[in-house]
């Protein structure tokens, strides 16, 4: 069976790069459906006496990803040759990466198929829960490909 909407995740790193390639060629191959390219903003949380404060996104965070998403349709649109796939964008925001493409994965039940690369701009963050891809292969409700650059 082939998958009817693909999440694609994207930093703008060259694994993301390369994960977007091979969404393309699935696209490609599927001929018709939907590819949705997705990158996170965390939110930042300040602990307190009283618990966690949630810090707003800076701006500059808000239009980065954009940014990166921006281009990454751009390269997306180059590549996928079949009129019937579509291809839409997502900002998401969470306070963690792999749980905010877990979530746009299952929202509306209807992602069939998460594309991403074997590494991104992850940081200490990774060394300490380990990698983003580690923890959405864990808890995705679909196939989840893992793109080595």
């Amino acid at each position: 069976m082939l998958p009817r909407r693909i999440l694609v995740a994207t930093d703008g790193s060259e694994p993301a790069k390369a994960a977007e390639g091979f969404a393309a060629g699935v696209a490609n191959a599927m001929g018709q459906g939907e590819v949705v390219v997705a990158t996170v903003v965390r939110h930042r949380d300040i602990p307190t006496v009283r618990g966690q404060v949630d810090v707003p996104i800076p701006p500059e965070e808000i239009e980065a990803a954009n940014a990166v998403l921006d281009e990454a349709v751009e390269r997306l649109r180059a590549a996928i040759t079949s009129e019937g796939v579509s291809i839409r964008s997502s900002l998401i925001e969470a306070h963690s990466l792999a749980l905010g493409i877990i979530e746009a994965a299952h929202e509306g039940g209807e992602c069939s198929l998460i594309v991403m690369g074997n590494r991104g701009h992850g940081g200490l963050a990774s060394l300490v829960m380990g990698s983003v891809s580690t923890q959405v292969l864990h808890g995705a409700h679909c196939p989840v490909v893992v793109v080595k650059d």
